[in-house]
């Protein structure tokens, strides 16, 4: 190497490994200069040390302040990254130089800490990784002889140490070999490891000319997610604390039981939210953005119209849902339950007639308002997703709408229907009703088809198939019992059975139509999303990037049966410019829309945690 750099800056050059680095070049025949934030000599020097010490340019500088050190590039034939941090937390650098209490401050910097109250300054993602971009990116900038670039990267991680530390070195190492990938550059030569001057488990990748980089400076933008997301990993391994089947019901104590069975379907939740994550789809989104505004990379027309990495599509892959064929599977089961209906009522219609039982008559009306619903879920499900003018996003809500304009029609229909068996049973005819072998069939079959019809539009998670589910269920109790009252009276020759029965029948549906329709008041009218929705958002939010310090105005709530959500992020780091704030926000934004439970998400930025809430009322 000695033939090939005179003057070599080395930054941290007073640290444990840049100390060494220094010593060799000085044996080589290397100008060495040292940048570090103190520009101090090294610490605990051995005798033999002092020899070169004095020979090194010891220099104040700060690589996050290019105007501190960039005049100490202009004539480097290599620049050395020598920095970078075991632990986030700075602790174990203090017990590493002291000669107090090292036991009590080791045992400090393995507490678990709020995440988000990481220090955004010394962060892996900041300390190994953004310093190298910045430094790479300042090199090109001043020095134009094409200097040697190495940066001290790592071959594996060590016990104890989390795996962010060896993520966030193999992200730096693109600053010298993402480029290189095995093909030639830079006028024929590769980048190349070398042996470190000390032997621990550590590389030195170097480039050998940044003739390609100044060519290919906006590939810089490849390591901008990594920049702007950091390691940002999974809090927990969450399936330890996840209890099955059998463990449960070896809870005896029932609320003990409730609360687990809670956790659980938390549990669940995050585990979503990390497959979202882990798929690496918010990196995805940020890469899309790209560096250059004038690039084009996508269509004007592309982004206008579509989101960024087809998060929308990719997303719903990465939950385990396909919302395409998730609509098809809507449509179908609504034309499946129309056809079903018409044929059951066509069934009842005759059932009723020769039977005259009032039993079946208000079977015979819960037949006919199913038809009705129907129509109305088609409707409302074919005009939700439309969009125009007049209705900019949509018309989703709709469909919580047209439930609810359904279970008004059901309730009212069924007071119609409980007044005349009031009135049957205290001052109609007092005769027996009879049951034929015909009648009784089609009953017994309309019960399992509705069966059928409960069991699969329950598995559809759609308010409007969900609204068909209820109904089924409904129809299964109806039939049942306006078959088993008729049946009743005939075993006992008793008259007052079939219209009691009828009574109990109506009193059923409207009890549980009107929860039905107060639940959709509630979330038409801006309800809480539940606890569960509400955890699984904030997780996301704090797992999404290690940029985001603080959280604040969180609000999830109910805009029909889908949610919005509302949340500020702060952003501390100096460092960040508009269109990282930008698209690190709007990336969020659409991550959290990509849940299937959220309609509309409003991702607000932030500087500082006090501030005006930004809304009058």
């Amino acid at each position: 190497m000695s033939s090939l750099v005179k003057n070599i800056v080395v930054f941290g050059g007073n640290g444990l490994l840049g100390k060494r680095i220094c010593q060799t070049a000085l044996e080589r025949g290397f100008n060495v200069t040292s940048i570090s934030t103190s520009g101090s000599i090294p610490r605990k020097l051995a005798p033999m040390d002092y020899k070169w010490v004095e020979k090194v340019n010891w220099t104040k500088g700060d690589i996050f302040k290019p105007d501190t050190y960039k005049d100490k590039l202009v004539e480097a034939t290599a620049v050395v990254h020598s920095i970078g941090i075991l632990l986030e937390n700075q602790t174990y650098k203090a017990a590493v130089n002291s000669n107090d209490d090292i036991l009590g401050e080791i045992q400090s910097f393995f507490q678990t800490s709020n995440p988000m109250k990481k220090d955004v300054f010394n962060t892996y993602e900041k300390i190994n990784t953004e310093s190298a971009l910045v430094l790479a990116e300042t090199l090109i900038a001043v020095n134009k002889n094409k200097p040697a670039f190495v940066y001290t990267s790592a071959d594996r991680g060590f016990p104890g140490i989390p795996s962010g530390y060896i993520d966030s070195k193999r992200k730096a190492d693109g600053v010298s070999t993402h480029y290189n990938n095995g093909e030639e550059l830079y006028g024929g030569r590769k980048s190349i490891s070398i042996p470190n001057p000390i032997g621990i488990d550590r590389r030195l990748s170097t480039v050998l000319n940044l003739d390609e980089l100044y060519k290919r400076v906006d590939l810089l933008n490849d390591m901008r997610p990594a920049r702007l997301i950091g390691s940002a990993s999974k809090l927990r391994d969450w399936t330890i604390y996840y209890l099955n089947e059998t463990q449960l019901s070896n809870l005896k104590n029932k609320k003990l039981r409730a609360f687990y069975e809670q956790q659980n379907l938390i549990i669940d939740r995050y585990c979503d939210v990390d497959k979202l994550l882990d798929s690496g789809i918010h990196m995805s989104m940020i890469a899309t953005y790209g560096d250059n505004p004038n690039e084009d990379l996508l269509s004007t027309t592309n982004r206008t119209n579509h989101p960024p990495a087809n998060v929308d599509l990719e997303g719903g892959k990465a939950l385990g849902y396909d919302s395409e064929s998730s609509d098809a599977i809507v449509q179908f089961a609504i034309w499946v339950t129309f056809g079903i209906n018409i044929l059951l009522l066509l069934g009842k219609v005759f059932v009723a007639l020769s039977t005259k039982s009032m039993s079946i008559v208000a079977s015979l009306v819960d037949s006919v308002l199913d038809f009705l619903s129907t129509l109305i879920i088609f409707y409302a499900n074919k005009k939700a997703g439309l969009k125009s003018s007049e209705f900019p996003i949509g018309r989703k809500r709709l469909e919580p709408l047209g439930v609810l304009v359904f279970s008004v029609i059901i309730t009212v229909s069924f007071l119609n229907v409980l007044q005349e068996s009031v009135n049957q049973l205290l001052w109609g005819e007092r005769e027996i009703v009879h049951l034929t072998k015909t009648s009784f069939t089609i009953m017994t079959l309309t019960i399992v088809v509705k069966i059928f019809c409960f069991i699969w539009c329950k598995n559809i998670k759609n308010s409007s198939v969900q609204a068909l589910a209820e109904d089924a269920e409904t129809d299964i109790v109806f039939n049942f019992f306006s078959i088993i009252f008729p049946i009743v009276g005939i075993l006992f020759t008793q008259w007052w059975v079939d219209s009691a029965g009828a009574i109990l029948l109506c009193l059923y549906v409207i009890m549980q139509w009107g929860s039905i329709a107060f639940e959709h008041i509630n979330n038409l009218t801006g309800a809480s999303a539940s606890k569960e929705d509400y955890h699984e958002i904030l997780y996301l939010i704090i797992r999404f990037s290690d940029k985001i310090s603080k959280i604040k105005n969180f609000r999830t709530y109910h805009v029909g049966d889908l949610i919005n959500v509302e949340v500020d992020v702060v952003f501390q780091d100096p460092s960040m410019q508009m269109k990282d704030c930008h698209d690190l926000g709007e990336s969020l934004q659409y991550a959290i829309e990509t849940l299937p439970f959220v309609e509309r998400c409003f991702v607000h930025l932030d500087y500082k945690v006090i501030n005006f809430s930004g809304h009058i009322g």
